[in-house]
């Protein structure tokens, strides 16, 4: 709100500065509908040991010091709309960041990596263990779906005791993108039912490091991919940390 009018007999308040040039000054007639005293307090940071009060209507200020006044309302408005973009250029340069990973983002991503991780170490406490065939304990020994079992209850994931429901539950997933965690079924041919599941505990490069339950040497790690008896039956993968 403006603390002066153009002329005494305006009853309007105006939203800049008006005022009557003569000669080397200014003529500013204060408001008679505010407080004479208080708009005269509020125009003290502008005054200059050569502005001056003829009458107690009408305040004389130099060109210069007019000349910053009226610019002044313009000069904070600039900096308020600079200051208020640069805010919203913070603002969406951190609501982009970095691409989100689908699925979850950023955090819960890194929380399924830790819990990949943390499975794949948990297997591999029971490396050497006898196979059983039915078995779901370390403590007599495991078959191969006793083993996922077992090791995905440990993480409350639930799966079936059976390599065959197993095979049914999570989400099927190419076999080139198996991560840590995920089970890998095979089949001996097209139509045959699955006989044998392994924890997934590496993948890339043409490589599919396992850790499984085989009846002939017990919990074992390999490459499943290098192997001349295992690859020829590898039939898919589920996932089933993602639930």
């Amino acid at each position: 709100m403006a603390l002066i009018t153009e002329d005494q007999s305006s009853n309007h308040l105006l939203p800049v500065f008006p005022a009557v040039r003569q000669g080397h000054y200014r003529i500013f007639w204060i408001d008679k509908q505010i407080n004479n005293q208080a708009q005269i307090s509020h125009l003290k940071q502008y005054l200059t040991p050569n502005s001056s009060f003829d009458n107690p209507e009408q305040i004389r200020i130099p060109h210069s010091t007019f000349r910053i006044m009226k610019l002044l309302p313009f000069f904070l408005l600039s900096v308020a709309l600079l200051f208020t973009q640069c805010k919203f250029f913070e603002s969406t340069t951190e609501s982009k960041g970095a691409p989100k990973p689908r699925g979850g983002g950023s955090a819960s991503m890194s929380k399924e990596t830790r819990l990949r991780s943390d499975i794949a170490n948990y297997a591999q406490k029971f490396k050497g263990k006898p196979y059983l065939y039915a078995g779901k304990s370390p403590s007599t020994g495991f078959d191969c779906s006793g083993f996922t079992y077992y090791v995905m209850s440990n993480f409350d994931i639930s799966v079936s005791p059976s390599s065959r429901e197993q095979a049914k539950q999570g989400h099927s997933k190419p076999v080139n993108q198996a991560k840590a965690g995920d089970l890998v079924f095979f089949r001996r041919s097209p139509g045959t039912p699955i006989f044998h599941v392994a924890l997934v505990l590496s993948a890339g490069n043409g490589t599919l490091k396992v850790i499984h339950s085989t009846t002939s040497r017990g919990v074992i790690v390999e490459d499943v991919m290098a192997s001349t008896y295992w690859k020829p039956y590898i039939d898919s993968v589920r996932d089933v940390v993602r639930q």
